[in-house]
């Protein structure tokens, strides 16, 4: 939900990152591949994400340089 308005975006990824990648350490843990090749797509578009912070221009609220 912040990610959508813009409120602290480079903080909400930022975390959204970690969680991903225990969510991969965790299905790697249970050898569940096939959940883990879709989670890393979410964290290779959570990358561009982040990579392209500066570009927000649909946010309601523009992320002040953190």
């Amino acid at each position: 939900m912040f990610i959508i308005f813009g409120i602290a975006s480079k903080k909400s990824l930022a975390a959204t990152a970690i969680f991903v990648m225990m969510l991969i350490t965790g299905c790697a843990l249970k050898e569940d591949w096939g959940a883990v090749g879709t989670q890393m797509l979410y964290a290779l578009f959570i990358f561009f994400l982040l990579k392209n912070l500066k570009y927000e221009v649909w946010a309601v609220k523009k992320s002040s340089s953190e």
